[in-house]
């Protein structure tokens, strides 16, 4: 194959290095190569680089019609709730441009070289050697937050993941209860211009009193309102992300990650109900030579935990209650799983942090403050124990998202003195704490 002026203009990929083409790998060195998006590779029989889409907003507010979850819905313990690669346009004729030293599959490509096969998926600017999992690979983000300083070691990005099998009153993050894309509204931003009531298909909306109310049973979070909402009272929550997208969105900061020895959290809701797209994001950040953590509920099975395993540098994992009954009342379900799933990840081997989120006149109990110094005292290897002191940061998210019912009405901010005093006690039974505990924070405590 040889070299055209005019290759990067129609956005076919030529290969030009001769023993590249022999070896399977691919050189691509056309200087208009970049000015079109596809390709920018030069180095010498390279795996080749592919350019990602940045983080936009291609599916803000648009929501996949083949969802069957409430938004308070809560999925089968264990279950995968990632989504899987779209498939659009599978058929021979949609390969444009495409040279490859291996097969393609039927998926439309575009600009697409590799060595190897491709998944069923639309790929577009890409070269790969092997299958193209980070670009096909999505899951439900609501959230990427950066400069993270409480999620982990280091200066870090967490990327908030939807779905959780618990229902804690005191959840700072009630958006991620919900595997599902969710509506949150705050009426005090409505200013009446009526856009939503003409757009909502199900009548959602009405005006009581003067006051704009949505009826959340019969709901079904389309979206539809929300892309007329310039007042921003009404906004979708969640959106779907490859695991290519989080990533370029996560390795912005790769300069601080390396000074400050941070990296990449994965949190939520409970990112482990995605699996797939956990277990390649992790993956993918380890190979990127980021440090990896993932904070957990616990409350999943424990087969999940040993998917990502090998890719997480750092479980952090909450234990919110000793008495089993008591953590069925706060959370929805009994920690005997949990409680299972953290021995077992001891006994394995994983550095593990032990979070703990402490309620006033809830779990701030001294049985309780003993039944954590008693689980730490079993467990020789963890790294530390973390007070989460609770805060009311998440009282008004409950709101926004129709979840008023699980707020834990009158629940104090405790001051640092009775902090202070939860940690001493503590240290006094022989429990190494990670820090004094935090009476606010740039980052919610207490999942």
């Amino acid at each position: 194959m040889q070299r055209r002026p005019c290759a990067a203009k129609s956005g076919n990929i030529v290969v030009s290095h001769k023993c590249a083409a022999k070896s399977g790998n691919i050189v691509v060195s056309h200087k208009c190569a970049a000015k079109s998006g596809n390709i920018v590779v030069s180095h010498k029989c390279a795996v080749v680089w592919f350019l990602r889409p940045r983080l936009g907003d291609r599916t803000q507010g648009r929501i996949p019609r083949d969802r069957t979850w409430t938004e308070t819905g809560m999925p089968p313990d264990g279950r995968d709730i990632s989504h899987p690669a779209r498939r659009d346009g599978d058929g021979p004729d949609a390969e444009r441009g495409c040279v490859a030293s291996g097969s393609c599959t039927k998926a439309p490509q575009r600009g697409c070289v590799a060595s190897g096969s491709h998944t069923k998926a639309t790929q577009r600017g890409c070269v790969a050697s092997g299958s193209h999992t980070k670009a096909t690979q999505r899951g439900m983000v609501f959230d990427v937050q950066r400069f993270s300083i409480h999620d982990g070691p280091g200066i870090r990005t967490t990327v908030f993941m939807k779905g959780c099998p618990l229902r804690c009153g005191w959840c700072h993050n009630p958006e991620s209860m919900s595997p599902e894309p969710a509506l949150s509204f705050q009426p005090e931003r409505c200013i009446g211009c009526g856009q939503c009531f003409r757009k909502c298909p199900r009548a959602a909306h009405a005006m009581v009193d003067e006051r704009h109310v949505l009826d959340r049973g019969i709901c079904r979070a389309c979206g539809e309102c929300a892309t007329e909402c310039h007042a921003k009272a009404l906004e979708i929550v969640g959106k779907e992300m490859s695991v290519g997208e989080v990533l370029d969105e996560v390795l912005r900061d790769l300069p601080f990650y390396e000074t400050s020895g941070g990296g990449m959290t994965l949190s939520g809701g409970e990112p482990l109900m995605q699996i797939a797209f956990a277990e390649v994001l992790l993956r993918s950040a380890k190979e990127a030579g980021l440090h990896t953590c993932v904070d957990t509920s616990g409350s999943v099975d424990y087969g999940l935990f040993e998917r990502v395993r090998p890719h997480v540098d750092l479980f952090l994992f909450d234990y919110k209650e000793t008495d089993p009954e008591r953590h069925r009342e706060y959370t929805g379900v009994t920690n005997e799983r949990i409680l299972a799933n953290l021995r077992a990840l001891h006994d394995s081997g994983a550095a593990i942090r032990l979070r703990c989120p402490l309620v006033g006149g809830l779990n701030d109990r001294p049985d309780h403050l003993e039944g954590i110094a008693r689980l730490a005292s079993e467990l020789p290897e963890l790294e530390a124990v973390e007070i989460l002191p609770y805060h009311r940061l998440g009282e008004g998210k409950l709101a926004r998202m129709g979840l008023e019912a699980l707020a834990r009405a009158g629940a104090p901010v405790p001051e640092q003195r009775t902090v202070d005093e939860w940690v001493d006690e503590l240290e006094r039974r022989g429990v190494k704490v990670a820090g004094r505990g935090r009476t606010s924070s740039a980052r919610p405590a207490g999942s």
